[in-house]
């Protein structure tokens, strides 16, 4: 299951985040079966987002947050992966800098969240190299779906 919280009215269907999340699951087999929660919000809850999970008191592009196995539930209603946070005004600001439509940054971002959520990471150069050939396997798949 894909869920779509867009209070900001960003023109990002749910259809888009939908194939995105599938292109994602097509490369990252341990996603299937698992809902995602995709949201677009603004600068000022990806502050209080950014503050409150990372220390750092400003807005950012995207945050992941990987949902967290509760033994105390005996059988979980639906088996979650976690939610990607991406701030939209930050990614029409980026998608000018780097040429592209705002619709396609939102895809690769939605991409770099839900590689956090696989438990990719960028802290060292090799992990930085495995997470973005995953991230460019995902993306073609993404990108040639979304059109």
């Amino acid at each position: 299951m894909v869920r779509l919280s867009n209070p900001v009215g960003a023109p990002i269907s749910k259809a888009l985040v939908t194939r995105v999340v599938g292109a994602f699951r097509s490369r990252w087999p341990r996603a299937r079966g698992k809902a995602v929660t995709v949201a677009l919000v603004d600068r000022v809850i990806s502050r209080r987002l950014n503050r409150a999970a990372r220390g750092v008191n400003g807005p950012t592009d995207v945050l992941s947050f990987p949902s967290r196995d509760d033994a105390s539930w005996p059988r979980p209603v639906e088996r979650i992966l976690g939610e990607v946070v991406i701030c939209y005004p930050i990614a029409v600001r980026q998608a000018k800098t780097y040429g592209h439509s705002a619709r396609r940054e939102v895809i690769e971002l939605l991409i770099h969240g839900l590689a956090h959520l696989a438990g990719f990471d960028h802290d060292t150069k090799i992990a930085a190299a495995k997470m973005s050939a995953f991230e460019a396997s995902v993306a073609v798949r993404a990108l040639s779906r979304s059109r």
